[in-house]
């Protein structure tokens, strides 16, 4: 995860100097998750389409949230969300014009190893 993490924040470093000022991004990711090994670049698309969809035409600065964890009741699940304050994008899972988008993906932990 540390990874695929430092992969995100190199191409979100490329877009920031292609957008200045356009958006910021908190990572939220607890320690559990770090340590496993995901599917490379599975979340860069998502944070990808955050920055060209969900920010095309804000008139506000764009948020990026971007949250790894293992819900209480799903132990043997990890869930990752992508989630942007943004004019809500293609990637329709969540979305709310005005409020942005959420993207959620669960993959069995054994999978991941």
């Amino acid at each position: 995860m540390a990874e695929e993490l430092q992969h995100v924040n190199s191409y979100v470093e490329i877009e920031k100097i292609r957008f200045p000022n356009l958006f910021d991004v908190a990572v939220d990711v607890e320690p559990e998750v770090m340590g496993l090994i995901i599917i490379k670049i599975i979340l860069q698309p998502l944070v990808e389409n955050a920055i060209h969809h969900g920010f095309s035409g804000i008139d506000h600065k764009g948020r990026i949230s971007i949250r790894g964890f293992i819900p209480s009741d799903q132990p043997e699940t990890v869930v990752f969300q992508i989630a942007d304050n943004g004019s809500g994008s293609g990637l329709d899972f969540e979305s709310s014009p005005g409020r942005g988008t959420v993207v959620s993906f669960r993959i069995e932990k054994g999978l991941m190893l």
